[in-house]
């Protein structure tokens, strides 16, 4: 399991409307579910991912600093508390899709 995996993942749902749709449908007000449903959705799409990986890429890098593109977001307001709550809506954002 890597954050490599989760990144190729994420590329693929950007060149895939299925998968995007499949994402885009995950439930916005239930974390535990989402995070679970996302997880099958890349494992079910041939990638070997779990919730530590989405975290981690979701909040930043591992040792919880912010890139660049997320400070960015961050200081314009498209990063809240509900994107924190909601690891994989803040990686379809910052991928390109919603």
């Amino acid at each position: 399991m890597s954050q490599e995996q989760l990144k190729a993942f994420m590329e693929k749902v950007k060149e895939d409307k299925e998968l995007q749709k499949k994402m885009a449908a995950l439930p916005k007000n239930d974390r535990k579910a989402a995070m679970a449903r996302g997880i099958t959705i890349a494992v079910e799409a041939g990638f070997e991912v779990d919730e530590g990986d989405v975290t981690r890429i979701a909040v930043g890098s591992g040792a919880g600093e912010l890139d660049d593109a997320m400070l960015e977001q961050v200081a314009g307001g498209a990063v809240s508390q509900e994107g924190v709550d909601d690891p994989w809506g803040i990686l379809r954002y910052t991928q390109g899709y919603t």
